[in-house]
């Protein structure tokens, strides 16, 4: 997300937290950047729409998911 426009960042955002809140019903209050890429921009886009970044050691093994089943959890 690091390499993309700031108003490209802010619709990506918009469209899965709409999202996952469709799917769960609860409020998104967690943000993750895809594959961990961010920069300052993307900290500040997610910050003022109320998300608080996160991000984690393990290994997701997204990248390792048949394209089939990967599909069906992209937003």
């Amino acid at each position: 997300m690091g390499a993309i426009s700031d108003s490209k960042i802010k619709e990506e955002i918009d469209l899965c937290t709409k999202k996952l809140n469709q799917i769960t019903g609860n409020k998104i209050e967690l943000f993750r950047a895809p594959y961990g890429d961010y920069n300052g921009n993307v900290l500040r886009i997610a910050k003022n729409q109320g998300l608080y970044t996160i991000q984690w050691d393990v290994d997701s093994m997204d990248t390792k998911v048949k394209d089939d089943m990967a599909e069906s959890f992209r937003c």
